[in-house]
């Protein structure tokens, strides 16, 4: 004789509504687990906070790179009294260039080195019989 306990149970069927939860559920957990993700992603790539005084450090080279290459690109009195100017860099330079070429080329003390005499190329050995 059997018992109503004893009777082997067999899962409860769950239906359309039951594997639509499971779906839902289980999407749920996916989005979930993205967006923590994306938060932990953003968080970790945050650029660090850069202080003031270091802006300001950075921003006053700047000025003064800008100010020197001004002056390298600029005219300019040095001297008023000697009639000494300061040029533009490449107009300094084509001026340099023009004067050069009309200097005449001069005779150096430089000697050359002795030419290294030819060596003989070495005998080739017999061939063995």
């Amino acid at each position: 004789m059997t018992m109503p306990h004893d009777a082997p149970t067999a899962p409860p069927k769950l239906g359309i509504f039951g594997s639509l939860r499971q779906i839902v559920l289980i999407l749920l957990g996916m989005v979930l687990l993205s967006g923590s993700a994306f938060i932990i992603v953003r968080v970790y790539n945050k650029p660090a906070a850069t202080a003031d005084a270091v802006v300001q450090a950075r921003l006053d080279k700047l000025a003064a790179k800008r100010a020197e290459a001004e002056k390298l690109e600029s005219y300019a009195w040095i001297d008023k009294n000697a009639g000494t100017v300061s040029l533009p860099l490449g107009r300094a330079m084509e001026l340099a260039a023009a004067e050069l070429k009309t200097k005449p080329v001069r005779r150096t003390d430089v000697v050359p080195a002795p030419p290294v005499p030819p060596t003989a190329p070495a005998a080739a050995p017999a061939p063995a019989n």
